[in-house]
Parts: structure tokens; C-alpha cells; sequence
């Protein structure tokens, strides 16, 4: 049964009192004015779903009382009712999206199927325009989702031309910064070190001061560079030197409780709205101090490789969750780079190490041929001298027997 909210306005007590015993018996649910101020404070309780308004009332007239009632809800319908009809005052009903125009006297019986032919429209009206809300909806995150997946896209492929660990890092590091990309203020990462109980201050991008975050923000705004051109172009500033120099003084243990040791140990993001830098202890520099932060672990399936910070120190702005699903969905690009890196610089040093334990067994091997060799010169030697010692003994021998048998003297 319909239990939609009529509003009857007439200044005419039997009209009123006719239109109500009507749709009250048609199971609708009616409000009555007398006047175009009263009928503006029937729409204050709840919603009115259409409006019956006599064209002549007192004080306000109907068309006045149609343009307010418009205004304070553009979805009432109205059916304009006059026992003074004319062109003019139909046309300017009609202006206010008025949707019928009854002419007094009328027949009940008329006016139950246009009032529910006008609801009827009403409500697929109302379907239609939350379906395009929705559907709009739907584009807009759509249309987020293509960016997202663009800008990921763009910087993974950056990435995987870089073979240098700093090179990657600083390229993950100007991919959140850049206004064309995330555009955080100021970027830092933290990597666990070899035995994976402490968390190591690497690298850090970003401003150092207002003034510098000013001037470099309107220089990259007056020569329009696209996020490629900044990734290629950018260079080292002064606040990234520093702000390197500060967070590589920092060794986080991995036993202590702050929000960069609960991201990685807890694998989640971390969108710190209040003050909690505190938290960080006297690891954290009071110069990073920001009210506003977030900080997402980088994961490989063999475990946390270290966890990216993220602020809007300068700018305030607020980091959305939007900004957070992004920025996880590129931390998790930015794991595999890193972690790959740091396992081909793992790589290269034992194949280093196995070319020095090559080189040192062909250095040994040669020294033990040369060994070898000399062993076999002296064998030889002793078994020359030995042949050489055995007939000068017996010379030797025989020289001294002859010399007893010679006379003395004989020479």
C-alpha cells in the first residue's frame, strides 16, 4: 500500500478537507497549509513527495510557493490547482518543472491516476538517478584504478631499467614525491640489514625547509615536466642530502615497539593522522617530526625487506586511503626491485669471492707443479751423486792400495 507524504496548500478549508478525505481513503499520507509560509514548514519533519498548490493564497503567492518549495527540494513534485486559469501563470508554472496543471473544479476520479502516474515517474526517476550516481561512481574509480595502474606502470619500468641499488632506490623514492605521480613532500626508506634485526636509515628525497620545498615545487611547475622527464632529470637536492645524512644515523632494533617495527612485523600499512612521531623514540630525529604519515612495509615472500615513510609535512595535506592502496600497490613492485638488487650485489660479491679462491687454487697449483718439479730435480741430483760417489769410492780405494805398494820415495 502507498504511503507517500501529499501536501495539500489551499486557503480554502473544503477544498483542503475534500483532498484529504480523498487521499487519506487512497492510503497516501497528507499534510495541509493554508499558506505558502506553512506549507514551507511542512517539508521540515520529512520528506514530501509531491505538493497540490492552489494558485491564489494569501501573502505568498502559489507560484512564489512553488519556486520555494523547489528550493528547498527539488525532487517534490508539484500539480498547480487554479479556479483562474490563463496562459502567463501557466507558462510560469511551468518554469518551475510544475508537472500538471489542474483546473478547478475537477474530478476525483482524474486526479488519482495522475497522482500516481506522477509518483510512478517519480520513482524511476529516483532509480535512474542513483543508477547515475553509481555509474559515476563506478567511472571515477575506474578511471583512478587506470591512473594507478599507469603510474605503476611507468615507474616499474623505470625501475627495471636501473641495474645500480641507489639508482632503484632513489627511483622508488622520486616515484612518490613527484607531483605527477603520488606527490608526498617528502619520501624514506628504511632497509632490514643482513641479519634482519635491525631496521637501517638509507635514503631519503625531499625538501628540507618551506623555502625549499617552494622553490623547487614552482620550478617543476614552470617547466611542466611529465613523471618520465622527472624521473630522468631529477637530481640529488640539498634536503635530500640531508634528510640522507639524518635517517642514515638511524638503526631501528627490530625488538623495539614503534610504528616503523609494528608495520613490518605486523606486514600492514601504518596512516598515522595525529602526532606520533614520539613513538619513534630517540631514534627519530625531531627535525623529521610530521603529524601526518604513513609508512608501508616492503614484503618478499622470503620476508620484510624494510619499510617506505611518507609525509606532507609543508603542504598539510591529508593522505587519503586512495594515496594508501596506491602507494601499497607500489611498494609491492618497489620489494621485488630492491630485493633483487640487493641479491644480485649479494651475487656478484661470492662471485667474486669464488674468483679469488679460483685464482689463489691456480696460484697454489702452480706453486705445487714448481714444487713437484724441484722435488724431482733433487731426486734426480742425489741419485746422480750417489752413482758419482759409488766409483770415486772405489777409485779412491784402489788409489791407496796402489800407493802402500809403491816403494817410499818412489813418486
Amino acid at each position: 500500500m502507498p504511503r507517500e507524504t501529499i501536501l495539500i496548500v489551499d486557503d480554502d478549508p473544503s477544498i483542503r478537507g475534500m483532498l484529504s478525505e480523498f487521499l487519506t481513503g487512497l492510503s497516501y499520507h497528507v499534510l495541509q497549509a493554508e499558506s505558502g509560509e506553512q506549507a514551507l514548514g511542512c517539508l521540515e519533519p520529512g520528506p514530501v513527495h509531491m505538493a497540490l498548490v492552489d494558485l491564489k493564497l494569501p501573502g505568498m503567492d502559489g507560484i512564489d510557493t512553488v519556486k520555494a518549495i523547489k528550493e528547498k527540494d527539488a525532487n517534490v513534485l508539484i500539480i498547480m490547482m487554479t479556479g483562474y486559469p490563463s496562459t502567463e501563470s501557466a507558462v510560469r508554472a511551468l518554469r518551475y518543472h510544475v508537472y500538471d496543471y489542474l483546473i478547478k473544479p475537477f474530478e476525483l476520479a482524474g486526479l488519482e491516476p495522475m497522482i500516481r502516474r506522477a509518483l510512478e515517474q517519480q520513482k524511476l526517476q529516483a532509480v535512474d538517478s542513483d543508477l547515475r550516481k553509481k555509474i559515476s561512481e563506478m567511472n571515477r574509480r575506474l578511471q583512478l584504478r587506470i591512473e594507478e595502474l599507469s603510474f605503476i606502470r611507468k615507474i616499474s619500468a623505470d625501475i627495471e631499467s636501473k641495474t645500480e641499488l641507489d639508482e632503484i632506490l632513489r627511483t622508488v623514492l622520486t616515484g612518490l614525491t613527484a607531483g605527477e605521480a603520488l606527490g608526498f613532500n617528502r619520501a624514506f626508506l628504511f632497509l632490514m640489514n643482513e641479519d634482519r634485526d635491525v631496521l637501517e636509515g638509507v635514503m631519503a628525497v625531499g625538501p628540507a625547509d618551506v623555502e625549499e620545498a617552494h622553490r623547487v615545487w614552482t620550478e617543476l611547475a614552470e617547466r611542466r615536466l611529465s613523471l618520465s622527464e622527472i624521473m630522468h632529470t631529477r637530481k640529488e637536492g640539498e634536503g635530500d642530502r640531508i634528510l640522507t645524512d639524518l635517517i642514515r644515523k638511524l638503526k631501528i632494533p627490530m625488538d623495539g615497539e614503534n610504528t616503523l617495527t609494528r608495520a613490518v612485523k605486523g606486514r600492514t600499512v601504518l596512516n598515522i593522522t595525529e602526532t606520533k612521531v614520539r613513538e619513534f623514540g630517540e631514534a627519530f630525529p625531531i627535525e623529521m617530526e610530521a603529524d601526518r604519515f604513513v609508512a608501508v612495509p616492503l614484503l618478499v615472500k622470503e620476508g620484510p625487506v624494510g619499510v617506505l615513510v611518507a609525509d606532507n609535512l609543508f603542504t598539510r595535506r591529508q593522505i587519503t586511503e586512495q594515496d594508501v592502496h596506491i602507494l601499497e600497490t607500489f611498494a609491492n613492485q618497489a620489494s621485488v626491485a630492491i630485493e633483487n638488487a640487493r641479491l644480485s650485489i649479494r651475487l656478484e660479491e661470492k662471485v667474486r669471492q669464488l674468483a679469488h679462491a679460483h685464482q689463489e687454487l691456480q696460484e697454489n697449483q702452480v706453486r705445487l707443479m714448481s714444487a713437484e718439479r724441484l722435488a724431482a730435480v733433487g731426486e734426480m741430483a742425489a741419485r746422480i751423486i750417489h752413482e758419482i760417489k759409488t766409483p770415486l769410492i772405489s777409485i779412491g780405494g784402489f788409489a791407496r792400495l796402489i800407493r802402500k805398494t809403491l816403494p817410499r820415495g818412489d813418486p
